[in-house]
């Protein structure tokens, strides 16, 4: 845990938007960039910029890799109290 100290939550996902230009030709422009999450039963999104994408997914990474380790530590402390008269 002493290395984590960088993290968001959410997921990150790249986008296109279809495109038409002056002839009528269509084409997709992007990639974009936006990380979605939920917080307070409301769901967030921001755009993110292809400059910012290695370190995003590096705090979700770490985010995830938390939350797993916080989830292990409830499973221990749960079988712990049914343990107990």
């Amino acid at each position: 845990m002493g290395e984590v100290t960088e993290l968001v939550r959410g997921s990150l996902t790249e986008q296109y938007l279809t495109r038409t230009d002056a002839s009528g030709k269509s084409y997709q422009a992007g990639p974009y960039y936006v990380r979605t999450w939920y917080a307070d039963g409301r769901k967030h999104t921001e755009r993110v910029s292809s400059s910012e994408v290695s370190k995003v997914e590096r705090r979700i990474r770490n985010y995830q890799k938390m939350k797993d380790l916080f989830d292990e530590l409830l499973d221990v402390i749960e079988e712990m109290t049914k343990q107990k008269p």
